[in-house]
């Protein structure tokens, strides 16, 4: 199913190929490989203990290992280093950053078999990011910082690319997620524990035609936010870590281009996650909404 390429792709040729469900693999990006040595930097000096990162999770107890692991994610998203870095591949790749929109940059951990009840470590249930986000145009971007396996890695879901299922998103509110968490802290409960982190689906999916993605260290994949993909649940023994981010061209939302909404239903359209890579100006502001 992906498409890979060798070369970068503009913006207004970009987007028609992913908002018709084509799943595109950017080949050995040089800008890629210096953003993952960047990160496989930050995770040695996070689990001095091993030689091999993907193996940290056996070296230490779960409880210190899942520590580590939550800092490092919360010290990642406010590294100006990782938002050059970040920076540069995704203008590398074609992106304009005056007319780019980006989320926050994650790391993410997915170990083998444990942490599962964790929202920073549990594997993600089937969903399409647009269930949350309602803007049709986002793009997803996904890179790996150690070696995937079928058995360690994310699915894509084709067959719904034109199916709708079932969701609860029509009940699923951003506003009330963060007035939740903030209320179980204030009364010093789990945050993670106080509302469901993403829409999900309300039927089983069926799992026959899911592509398990497996792009080489350096590849970057790029695909439409309404693609239906999941973790697979890690039971590989090694621990996987990923790098992405998700972006929004000004001008598909400006001609309102975008993925077909099949079943989406959200109340709402939280533009303030995206800032203008160029200045850090949010969408919100940008079109004239309240931040």
């Amino acid at each position: 199913m992906p498409t890979q390429l060798d070369t970068p792709l503009t913006d207004g040729s970009r987007g028609p190929r992913l908002f018709s469900g084509e799943v595109l693999v950017f080949r050995q990006v040089p800008a890629a490989r210096s953003l993952v040595a960047l990160a496989q930097r930050r995770l040695r000096a996070c689990f001095p203990e091993v030689e091999e990162v993907a193996t940290a999770q056996h070296a230490l107890s779960e409880e210190t290992f899942l520590r580590r692991v939550v800092g490092l994610t919360a010290d990642w998203r406010k590294d100006a280093e990782v938002a050059e870095a970040f920076t540069d591949l995704l203008t590398g790749l074609g992106c304009d950053p005056n007319e780019t929109y980006v989320d926050d940059f994650y790391l993410r951990t997915q170990p083998s078999r444990l942490g599962r009840r964790h929202r920073r470590t549990r594997p993600l249930h089937a969903h399409r990011d647009t269930w949350g986000s309602n803007l049709m145009a986002q793009v997803n971007w996904w890179l790996p910082v150690t070696p995937l396996t079928a058995e360690r890695t994310l699915a894509v879901f084709p067959r719904y690319w034109q199916q709708p299922i079932a969701n609860d998103s029509a009940d699923w509110d951003w506003e009330e997620l963060k007035t939740a968490r903030r209320r179980a802290r204030a009364d010093g409960q789990d945050p993670d524990a106080a509302y469901p982190t993403l829409p999900q689906p309300l039927e089983p999916v069926d799992q026959e035609d899911a592509v398990r993605l497996l792009p080489e260290v350096g590849d970057i994949v790029a695909f439409s936010a309404a693609h239906l993909h999941a973790s697979v649940p890690n039971a590989s023994g090694l621990t996987r870590f990923s790098l992405e981010t998700r972006t929004l061209w000004s001008g598909d939302l400006d001609a309102g281009r975008g993925a077909p909404n099949l079943d989406g239903r959200a109340p709402r359209v939280p533009r303030e996650w995206f800032r203008r890579l160029s200045d850090g100006t949010s969408l919100a502001e940008a079109w004239g909404y309240p931040a």
